[in-house]
């Protein structure tokens, strides 16, 4: 069985993360160099092979929220800087429900639009046979 926990103790984890996240943001200068530009064909999907392993970021920061694996990470772009979630599960072949993404998104101050219209989302293999939803949303200046 998979569960969702976001209580009090957790929100304030994700707070203390999102701080540290956006203090280590990976720069535009860095992204660039191992972005995969898909525009032409987008898949929606980044394979283990496809993935770029020189990369030293994101220097994402990670918790678990019941069962749910969560990194967060900040990256500038062309468009601004974005916030990058990434939410996995611990058992292999199994991904993240719709409801519970929208719910980790806001938690994380996504929209919690899925998938998001200032954003993108996309399954990404991590290990062998490991996905996880990827969301990335460019941040809203007040």
């Amino acid at each position: 069985m998979t569960f969702l926990i976001i209580g009090k103790r957790e929100q304030q984890a994700i707070t203390k993360a999102l701080a540290l996240a956006r203090d280590q943001y990976m720069p535009w200068s860095i992204g660039k160099t191992i972005a995969i530009d898909d525009r032409a064909k987008p898949t929606n999907t980044l394979t283990l092979a496809e993935r770029k392993h020189d990369n030293p970021f994101p220097r994402s920061q990670h918790l678990m929220l019941g069962n749910y694996r969560c990194a967060i990470s900040f990256e500038e772009q062309p468009a601004g800087l974005c916030r990058h979630l990434s939410v996995s599960v611990k058992r292999r072949g199994k991904v993240p429900g719709i409801v519970v993404m929208q719910e980790i998104a806001k938690a994380f101050g996504f929209s919690g639009e899925i998938p998001p219209t200032r954003g993108r989302m996309w399954l990404e293999e991590f290990e062998p046979g490991q996905h996880a939803v990827n969301l990335i949303e460019v941040e809203v200046q007040p």
